[in-house]
């Protein structure tokens, strides 16, 4: 967002964060549909977001010893609970 420009130096600002596993990046995200908030998109790539989002940077956090099969089962479930909230 164009507010980054101001506010990053200070720490602060409006940012996307995802997790990343077996290449493929999951995410949560508000729109105005009765469904999943949790997506998948493909990692790194701001366009599939939209013109007002930057690529930043990506930090590891780990392992896991889910294999992927598990990581969707998982995805899916959390998808089930965590419904998307609209946008404003």
């Amino acid at each position: 967002y164009w507010i980054n420009d101001f506010t990053s130096s200070l720490g602060v600002g409006v940012f996307h964060s995802g997790i990343e596993v077996y290449g493929r990046e999951f995410a949560y995200g508000g729109h105005p549909y009765p469904f999943s908030g949790v997506f998948e998109i493909t990692p790194g790539d701001t366009a599939e977001l939209g013109e007002t989002f930057k690529f930043k940077e990506a930090m590891v956090l780990g392992r896991t010893d889910f294999r992927e099969e598990d990581v969707e089962r998982i995805v899916e479930e959390m998808g089930k609970e965590y419904k998307a909230t609209p946008t404003i």
